[in-house]
């Protein structure tokens, strides 16, 4: 038996928790699709959105009563809030954190909660977030990374995987190591770079007034991700060990763009058009099977 039939718990009603549940809940074979957030107004608007079919009265409820828990509150509160509900956890068959760092927390919380743990990190979102902004189908379409020992529960990954499939995503099974260096460079790297232009950017507007009204599509695009929250950008800063390596290889490239010759940086921005394409098109066909 999979899902269906299953009681899932959601712990943490923002954009990524609430999007998850609200899809469960129209898939509606779930036993029930329970939350619990420390913040009950954000229970009342998900409530009040249908997200969930119950709503827990304490992590310990929700925990006790779920049969497969998913952990979509922040990295900084992934180990307390998991050292309240296990405990209660006797009846879990898996345990989903959406973390989109592993390294030290993956091997935490698998101290934790043992075999029935993995990571769940879904590569989609918005700039802006809360559970205002959840939608069911955030994920369709997207890559899910699965992170996981080699001691990881085979049920566990199972309904992992089931999971996906109703998110409407692929799943792509990673070690924590590789998991944290390629989020680096597609997703944490573009927050701190998006920041530091949004910086740059704000600072000249001080002598060059005209510059809001010149700022148009190569701005936005590049600068997007840093409206969204500043609690991430900091977050991921501070625990993906693999960001700053990434970081000085960004700033090297930028320095040997200032020391190139016309031709050398010519050179360098068509082999960077080419890369780009390559990283975006991903997988052939023929490697998806």
């Amino acid at each position: 038996m999979g899902l269906e039939g299953r009681h899932v718990g959601i712990v943490g009603l923002g954009l990524m928790g609430g999007s998850l549940a609200g899809r469960l809940t129209s898939w509606g074979r779930c036993a029930s699709v329970a939350a619990w957030d420390r913040d009950p107004s954000a229970l009342d608007l998900g409530e009040s959105m249908g997200l969930f079919t119950y709503r827990a009265p304490s992590l310990e409820r929700l925990t006790a009563r779920s049969q497969v828990l998913v952990l979509a509150v922040p990295v900084e509160l992934m180990v307390p809030v998991s050292l309240s509900a296990v405990p209660f956890g006797d009846g879990l068959e898996a345990v989903m954190d959406l973390s989109s760092v592993r390294g030290y927390l993956h091997r935490t919380l698998g101290r934790i909660w043992g075999k029935r743990h993995l990571g769940f990190h879904p590569m989609a979102g918005k700039e802006t977030g809360g559970v205002e902004n959840a939608s069911p189908d955030l994920v369709e379409g997207a890559t899910i990374a699965l992170v996981s020992g080699s001691d990881v529960e085979e049920k566990a990954v199972s309904l992992a995987e089931e999971m996906a499939a109703i998110l409407g995503a692929s799943t792509l099974c990673m070690d924590p190591d590789e998991h944290d260096e390629t989020v680096a460079w597609i997703s944490h790297l573009p927050m701190v770079l998006a920041s530091a232009l949004a910086l740059g950017a704000g600072e000249a507007m001080e002598r060059l007034p005209g510059i809001s009204k010149m700022a148009a599509g190569g701005f936005r695009d590049t600068s997007r991700v840093a409206s969204g929250p500043s609690w991430l950008t900091a977050s991921v800063l501070e625990h993906n060990e693999k960001l700053v390596p990434a970081i000085r290889r960004t700033v090297k490239i930028l320095e040997a763009f200032i020391d190139a010759s016309p031709e050398e940086a010519l050179r360098g921005a068509a082999r960077a058009a080419r890369y780009r394409e390559a990283v975006l098109a991903g997988p052939s066909k023929e490697e998806k099977r």
